[in-house]
């Protein structure tokens, strides 16, 4: 039920992106190095993703414990990121917004991948390990 409710939160949070980006113009307008931030972050956290989902398939112990390394990428991306933000030329609200809820959502699918692995971590090997 875990799980499931960690999968159901992917979801959730991507639709909070895509609506981010339907009703404050998502990144249209951004400036370009918040685009290829975004980006860089979103590719990271896909891959987290992915890797929670095979885990999960192969009830594989190993892949599992990668996310960790990219965990903890994507929460340094996530602090640079607002420190980067706040002593940038932006002063459009929207762009602030969306940019920031964005890379939240991002983190916050990326803590859900963790949890997702340490959870298959607790089903196959019975150990109860924080990754993060």
């Amino acid at each position: 039920m875990k799980i499931a409710n960690d999968f159901s939160r992917y979801g959730r949070y991507a639709l909070d992106i895509s609506y981010i980006g339907d009703e404050l113009c998502g990144l249209n307008r951004c400036e370009t190095w918040i685009r290829d931030y975004i980006n860089e972050m979103s590719e990271k956290v896909l891959r987290m993703v992915r890797i929670s989902v095979d885990s999960l398939k192969k009830q594989d112990v190993i892949l599992a414990k990668t996310v960790a390394q990219l965990e903890r990428e994507v929460d340094k991306m996530y602090f640079a990121f607002f420190n980067k933000l706040i002593n940038s030329d932006c002063v459009d609200v929207k762009r602030v917004i969306s940019s920031s809820l964005m890379i939240r959502y991002l983190e916050r699918i990326a803590d859900h991948a963790i949890y997702v692995c340490e959870s298959i971590l607790y089903i196959v090997s019975g150990e109860k390990l924080d990754l993060d």
